[in-house]
């Protein structure tokens, strides 16, 4: 990864169907699922059985839905 792609900011994470929320990677606090929109289409994917304290590293411009908590978008 180039220094250029590294996140440099970090925000946490109230899920939302309407509010855009883009990042580039999202940190799990508690375990959990989370349903997210990937960067640049409308439907959502949802990931089962995180762990917490990883970092899911995929580009988001929502995440809708988390059973998951302590949510922190780093973009």
């Amino acid at each position: 990864m180039l220094n250029d792609q590294i996140p440099t900011r970090a925000a946490t994470v109230t899920p939302s169907a309407t509010v855009e929320q883009n990042g580039a990677a999202l940190y799990i606090g508690g375990d959990g699922n989370v349903t997210i929109s990937p960067a640049g289409q409308t439907a959502t994917v949802q990931f089962i059985g995180l762990r917490a304290g990883s970092i899911l590293p995929v580009r988001f411009s929502k995440v809708t839905a988390a059973t998951a908590t302590n949510l922190v978008r780093l973009y």
